[in-house]
């Protein structure tokens, strides 16, 4: 779906991701590349990389106007970040936008797919850098970083969901807990 958006408002968005992308594509070239030993930046990562972050902040540009293809956007991007070996970079803060821009700007059915888009790409980059990029804990075999990696993986979507229950639950008897439901002492309208 693409909104109508006032030409001021585009020019921002875009003027906006672009200001962002030219300050967090370099940080992320220089702190992460071939200086630092990582064996996956060669010149075609590198290249991937910059590709994965136009994508990204173009999502961001785009966030207003059509929430749904910018969520698509960010995806894409976030793939070719993971095909070219790179973990997580500064520039992934512009999924960070586009979620956001999915929330308050898309329709039901999008805010939908950024909720889904939040929790299953966590669990992606958690996965990623436990079992592919190797991220360790101590220097036990192999199986015993998976087995931690999955067991902070656990805790922390543990912790969300129990979170989410109470807010639930407390939401739930905040609505039940008038007697006469929780449009008593509203006035209807005509």
């Amino acid at each position: 779906m693409i909104r109508p958006l006032s030409r001021t408002a585009l020019t921002l968005d875009i003027v906006g991701a672009a200001l962002l992308f030219l300050v967090l594509l370099p940080m992320s070239l220089v702190f992460y590349g071939p200086a630092v030993g990582n064996t996956a930046t060669g010149g075609a990562a590198i290249a991937i990389v910059v590709i994965a972050g136009v994508l990204m902040f173009g999502g961001v540009a785009i966030g207003r106007l059509a929430p749904g293809l910018a969520l698509a956007a960010a995806w894409v991007g976030a793939v070719l970040q993971m095909l070219a070996g790179f973990g997580p970079l500064p520039i992934d803060f512009a999924i960070l936008l586009v979620l956001y821009a999915t929330a308050a700007w898309g329709t039901r059915r999008v805010l939908w797919w950024g909720f889904g888009s939040a929790l299953v790409g966590g669990l992606v980059a958690a996965l990623y850098m436990v079992v592919f990029n190797g991220v360790a804990f101590g220097s036990g075999s192999g199986w015993e970083k998976v087995t931690a990696g999955t067991l902070l993986l656990v805790l922390g979507h543990g912790t969300r969901l129990r979170l989410g229950v109470r807010v639930a639950l407390a939401g739930g008897a905040a609505l039940t807990a008038h007697p006469r439901g929780p449009t008593a002492g509203r006035v209807p309208r005509r």
